[in-house]
């Protein structure tokens, strides 16, 4: 498992980590000291992560070993997700892709005005993403095809100005898992109305859903009351 922790210094060189602990081992490692990471993903090879000093997402080997930024300089880069060809970030006003080891980069130009950039999952074929008109309009859960082509498909539509709300998506083989205020709800792929599957006050951070669940991070609303919560969950 791969996490980051951020800079706490304003100028001068960057003192965050990206880190990672080997599965049932208490052996936590400093794989890429020096940076100001955000957001993390990893695959069998490599891990990646976006550098907010430079504004530019990097790759290293699983052990931190030849770290190299793998992108030119983006906008407001946040959340990335990986597959097997391509690292995939959103962006403020876009989402991109860069291939794994660097090369050309694909966006999805004026077709996504804005973007939050807390939020980004794929599939086999898509890629999930909040998307609004305008700064200060309702932000809709949306996707596209992985080529980036063509105008997001909306799935379900927000009543809320998310820009401030720390939102959160994922995705398995039916269903879309996405956070509003109210809670925690879901979406078919397929299209159709969101169902809410739990209240939960504005506290829904970090989805995942596996097994046949979806697990979720509640930050409580003191400092020492967050939970790692789960919900089975079923196809309908």
């Amino acid at each position: 498992m791969f996490w980051s922790l951020r800079s706490t210094v304003s100028s001068g060189s960057p003192n965050g980590v990206v880190r990672r602990v080997t599965s049932g081992q208490a052996d936590v490692r400093d794989v890429a000291p020096g940076y100001d990471p955000y957001s993390v993903a990893a695959d069998g090879k490599s891990v990646y992560w976006v550098d907010l000093k430079d504004s530019k997402i990097h790759q290293a080997a699983r052990d931190g070993a030849g770290a190299t930024a793998i992108s030119p300089l983006l906008n407001s880069p946040g959340r990335i997700a990986v597959d097997a060809k391509n690292v995939y970030v959103a962006d403020m006003t876009r989402i991109a892709a860069v291939p794994i080891g660097g090369g050309a980069l694909v966006d999805t130009k004026a077709t996504t005005p804005l973007v939050l950039s807390t939020s980004l999952a794929l599939d086999s074929t898509r890629v999930y993403f909040w998307t609004a008109p305008s700064a200060g309009q309702a932000y809709s859960v949306s996707d596209l095809p992985k080529t980036l082509l063509g105008d997001p498909t909306v799935l379900a539509p927000s009543s809320n100005d998310l820009s401030g709300f720390q939102v959160a998506l994922a995705v398995d083989a039916k269903f879309v898992y996405f956070a509003q205020p109210a809670g925690l709800y879901r979406v078919a792929i397929a299209g159709g109305a969101a169902q809410l599957l739990t209240k939960s006050g504005g506290l829904v951070h970090s989805i995942a859903v596996t097994g046949g669940a979806v697990y979720w991070i509640d930050p409580g609303l003191a400092s020492t009351s967050g939970a790692v919560m789960k919900l089975a969950v079923f196809p309908s």
